[in-house]
């Protein structure tokens, strides 16, 4: 299930196209869980430059954070995004476009990912969240300033050859969708 139970590992496949607007508000481009518990995946320019992150958080204000920076974006532009939190390993991974990001060890990805209640949201916040540096927001908002041609989501982690699979499958929806 997307969010109600505890999972072992998440993967996630983003397709995407950034705005022609990436500075001035955070813009989550997926999202779950609330307050408490959950990730996101989002656009900040809080370190100056728009940057894409991906996060997960458990415990709320006095528990655990961990934000993987996975480079800056620029305007109008078209991305593949592939992300993983393995409780194996203890680590946040992604690639973007293909190109592997450095991992980042987590607090949060342990022996399982906690469920929660709180409700999805795909080009926004929808209820509550945390982005850059563990801001914690309340209410639906950051809305995405750009274009969404895929979500998928995983309770699983892929071998190398799955994850080449999978991001043949996701350039291959890019190449379709910007064309």
């Amino acid at each position: 299930l997307i969010n109600v139970d505890t999972a072992a590992d998440k993967t996630f496949a983003l397709v995407f196209e950034t705005g022609a607007i990436l500075t001035g508000n955070d813009q989550v481009i997926y999202e779950q869980g609330g307050a408490t518990n959950g990730l996101n995946i989002f656009i900040s320019d809080g370190s100056g430059t728009p940057h894409l992150y991906a996060n997960i958080w458990e415990g709320g204000n006095t528990g655990s954070f961990d934000q993987l920076d996975l480079g800056a974006v620029i305007v109008s532009t078209a991305y593949t995004l592939i992300v993983e939190f393995d409780t194996t390993s203890g680590e946040i991974r992604g690639s973007v476009n293909g190109i592997a990001v450095t991992a980042q060890t987590s607090n949060n990805v342990g022996a399982s990912i906690p469920g929660h209640t709180g409700a999805v949201g795909i080009g926004q916040v929808s209820q509550d969240s945390r982005t850059y540096n563990n801001t914690s927001l309340s209410g639906d908002g950051l809305y995405f300033n750009g274009k969404i041609a895929e979500i998928a989501n995983w309770n699983e982690i892929f071998t190398g050859a799955e994850l080449t699979d999978i991001q043949t499958q996701v350039d291959n929806i890019t190449t379709n969708t910007t064309n």
